[in-house]
């Protein structure tokens, strides 16, 4: 039986990781677009429509990726339902954002508990739940989160790579790395970082 503080520390990082997501989706709800999230939705809708990948049309495009493709298609769904708010398929449109900040909260809680057992998870999740920046990307369709999300998995996954070598963690890290390059250009970095943590040893 868990003794009191784990509980506590349990029953915290769960309100926590609740409250994040939940301010998240409000703040998805509630504000206008950035300057930003227009391009990056303008970008992947037209790759998800034609396949066409130049960056030079439009100024900004240079940074654009097809991370936002469910985004997109989500947007579309929704519309195809015959819903017409503008909130409403806005909302739509940074959905998916949720669901990478869940995926970033339930890495950083593996994580930590592969680094130092399961108290440690917890504590990651709840530290990782009151970041304000987490729940404030998450509300946005920019590659912040789904960048997130994949370093945290990344990350998990070389260490559980390393303590315990197998096909299937080898796999996910693989394809951890693989959403990191497609969300964003700079996730380049993390290659080494994570392929060394994961096989190379002393």
């Amino acid at each position: 039986m868990a003794d009191p503080g784990t509980r506590l520390i349990s029953i915290l990082a769960a309100a926590c990781a609740l409250f994040s997501l939940g301010l998240g989706g409000y703040a998805a709800w509630d504000q206008d677009w950035t300057t930003d999230e227009r391009i990056h939705l303008g970008w992947s809708e037209r790759f998800w429509n034609t396949g066409e990948t130049e960056r030079d049309s439009v100024g900004r495009y240079e940074s654009k990726t097809p991370i936002h493709v469910p985004n997109v298609v989500l947007r579309r769904w929704v519309e195809s339902r015959g819903v017409e708010s503008e909130q409403a398929l806005r909302f739509a449109a940074r959905a998916p954002q949720l669901a990478w900040l869940l995926v970033t909260l339930i890495a950083a809680w593996a994580l930590g508990g592969r680094l130092g057992g399961p108290a440690a998870g917890r504590v990651a999740l709840l530290l990782a739940s009151v970041d304000p920046n987490l729940s404030a990307q998450a509300s946005v369709a920019t590659t912040d989160m789904p960048l997130a999300a994949a370093t945290a998995l990344s990350l998990w996954a070389a260490l559980a790579q390393r303590q315990q070598p197998g096909l299937v963690r080898a796999s996910v890290l693989g394809a951890a790395i693989g959403i990191a390059l497609i969300a964003k250009f700079a996730a380049v970095l993390l290659v080494p970082l994570a392929v060394g943590a994961a096989f190379i040893r002393k």
